[in-house]
């Protein structure tokens, strides 16, 4: 993402023909910034972590994955299921007015 800023940055910073092109030129730049300090900071987290050993390897990650979908959606078999939001109006077939029906149809043969 810094890369993609710092591009968009240099885009900007020779355009005279956009009002606002520095300004704009300026924010990229900034947020190519913080893109590298996060990267920096993260990277230097991982080095800790490992030199105190407390990375997870490949097994531990797999303890913790699901392996499937199943363990969220109860009855794979029926395929996508609709789950409703609390206080959402109740799910029922929608009525299509007889002039459109024909934009909704399936034809099964």
């Amino acid at each position: 993402m810094a890369k993609a800023h710092r591009t968009i940055s240099n885009h900007f910073g020779k355009s005279e023909m956009v009002e606002g092109s520095k300004d704009l030129a300026a924010a990229h730049e900034e947020l190519a910034s913080a893109h590298t300090d996060a990267a920096d900071y993260h990277v230097s987290c991982c080095k800790e972590l490992l030199a105190a050993g407390k990375l997870l390897s490949g097994e531990d990650l797999e303890k913790i994955a699901p392996d499937s979908v199943s363990g969220i959606n109860r009855y794979p078999e029926r395929g996508v299921q609709m789950i409703p939001r609390p206080g959402a109006p109740a799910l029922g077939k929608a009525t299509v007015p007889q002039e459109f029906s024909h934009l909704v149809s399936v034809d099964e043969t």
